[in-house]
């Protein structure tokens, strides 16, 4: 049979397990939600990094030495796609009922077409 002092963890805990978001965790090509900064004056942030709080990005990057991941948005009253740098403290995950990042802009951001487009009308 099982030894008594055997504890096996309940569902609750593996679940709580999952959600937590650790430099680990972090792929590219995930989709991350962008909180607004606790410590905006650290010295990661520069000036155009308050525009995608709230956002949905794509990571492009996963720097685990300093836990800073690179994220790609898309800002849509703008019309660009910006990369800025983040600290951990202030990306998590997107809840099941959040739309992805690409649905959120309608725009598909790796389409070459897209980008020549974009290209096109800064000119």
């Amino acid at each position: 049979g099982r030894p008594k002092d055997l504890v096996l963890p309940t569902l609750d805990d593996i679940k709580e397990d999952l959600a937590k978001f650790t430099i680990d965790r972090i792929r590219t090509g995930m989709t991350v939600v962008i909180k607004p900064d606790p410590n905006e004056g650290n010295k990661f942030s520069v000036r155009g990094m308050h525009y995608t709080y709230g956002l949905h990005g794509i990571v492009l990057a996963v720097d685990y030495s300093n836990e800073l991941v690179q994220v790609e948005t898309y800002l849509r009253q703008e019309g660009i796609l910006v990369r800025y740098w983040y600290p951990l403290a202030v990306l998590e995950r997107p809840l099941h009922h959040q739309m992805s990042a690409a649905s959120t802009c309608n725009v598909d951001v790796k389409d070459c077409v897209v980008h020549r487009q974009m290209l096109y009308h800064e000119n």
